[in-house]
């Protein structure tokens, strides 16, 4: 009976082995597919840089919001997002309807149809938001950003690790796992800081074309069928061309009239509160300030990669979650929740102790982030995050 018995014991400790060795056989694949991919990414890139240094842009140095009490400084921006063709998730499956299925962002008749410039202009309207363009919010129909923004989108055929899915009918149904990829641009700048005393400091004009993108960083993601992403949501109201509110970046959360089929890109701002390079703690900037802020720790969970839109810098989670204790001046309201890096803090920007910024002794800075999958409570409406971030890695080129 002592012998059964530790032979059960034994077989139930290998038998846990085996899920772990899955998922690290399927993490390693990731992996290799992600190298293949950034490559293949680089490559298309480069081959057509002749054509995107002509048409990818500076945006203008955003300013602060006058409605805006306790602003934040438009913050250093050096990478910028490379639009690219959106497939929004079609809620009703059972139409295959071109209307609910076309790709935001295409030029091409794949679906039978006739291109509209609302679906053209809705996935760069999307992009040149995360830039930090001046885009009139209209709708109904959305009509092109203005000339002057990036109106150029990475093809999904040269995008995806494989044939990329003609509709969302056909994403949810014909494979398990797809593999796509993202660009950011270095506009190869010094970095400049907003100063309220003197203005935006500008070293840019608005609709001056990027000469010659200096690098590229290539976010390779994965998704699985019938996963679906938030997108960013942008409040920023009127007709006239306006900068976008850096508070939709500070108080991040999702445009619930759409929903993509594949992982995108979102912009946050996060501070710490010390410079203390062992301090690796990041918070949330202004959270709370509009309904419907998503916390830190569900758009970044543990293995989540985020990297600063100044520098390029990428990070890692380490930890997310709720903090025991909160920032002892943090700008209001106090953060409670947290993401830790993985790598030195030393790394990390920080302070500008300029007594004529606001909050001079935090480093604000912005990141992109990848959020994870999203569900939605059939009874509630409440967004449920999922555990894990699309991205694989990113890459610099």
């Amino acid at each position: 009976m002592i012998a059964i018995g530790v032979l059960g014991v034994g077989l139930i400790m290998v038998g846990s082995l085996f899920p772990v060795a899955l998922s690290q056989h399927r993490d390693a694949a990731d992996v290799a597919v992600a190298q293949q991919l950034a490559i293949r990414a680089d490559a298309v890139l480069r081959s057509r840089a002749a054509d995107l240094s002509g048409l990818l842009r500076v945006p203008p140095k955003n300013t602060v919001p006058p409605q805006f009490a306790g602003p934040i400084w438009p913050l250093s921006v050096n990478w910028f997002p490379v639009p690219a063709e959106l497939l929004p998730v079609d809620f009703d499956l059972s139409d295959g309807s071109p209307a609910n299925n076309a790709w935001l962002g295409t030029v091409d008749d794949t679906m039978g149809g006739t291109p509209t410039t609302d679906r053209l202009a809705r996935a760069f309207r999307y992009f040149n938001r995360l830039a930090g363009f001046p885009i009139p919010n209209n709708a109904n129909p959305y009509l092109l950003p203005p000339t002057g923004t990036n109106r150029i989108a990475i093809n999904r055929h040269d995008m995806f690790f494989e044939r990329p899915p003609v509709n969302d009918t056909e994403a949810v149904s014909d494979v398990s796992r797809r593999y796509m990829w993202y660009a950011f641009y270095n506009a190869n700048q010094p970095p400049t800081f907003y100063d309220p005393n003197t203005g935006p400091g500008d070293t840019f004009n608005y609709g001056d074309p990027l000469m010659r993108p200096s690098q590229f960083i290539v976010a390779v993601c994965r998704s699985d069928s019938r996963e679906m992403f938030a997108v960013q949501g942008f409040e920023s109201s009127g007709v006239n061309l306006e900068p976008v509110d850096v508070r939709d970046y500070a108080w991040p959360r999702p445009d619930t009239s759409i929903f993509s089929r594949f992982p995108v890109p979102w912009r946050v701002t996060l501070f710490r509160d010390s410079d203390d390079p062992a301090n690796k703690v990041l918070n949330a900037s202004l959270p709370g300030g509009i309904g419907g802020v998503v916390r830190i720790d569900r758009l970044c969970p543990v293995g989540s990669k985020m990297f600063a839109v100044a520098t390029g810098q990428m990070y890692t989670v380490q930890e997310a979650g709720k903090s025991l204790s909160v920032p002892t001046q943090p700008p209001p309201p106090p953060n409670e929740y947290y993401v830790k890096i993985r790598e030195d803090g030393s790394t990390l920007p920080v302070r500008t102790d300029n007594p004529a910024f606001p909050f001079p002794q935090h480093a604000i800075f912005d990141v992109y982030v990848f959020p994870p999958a999203v569900q939605i409570d059939s009874a509630t409406g409440a967004f449920l995050w999922g555990p894990k971030s699309p991205v694989i890695d990113f890459f610099m080129f």
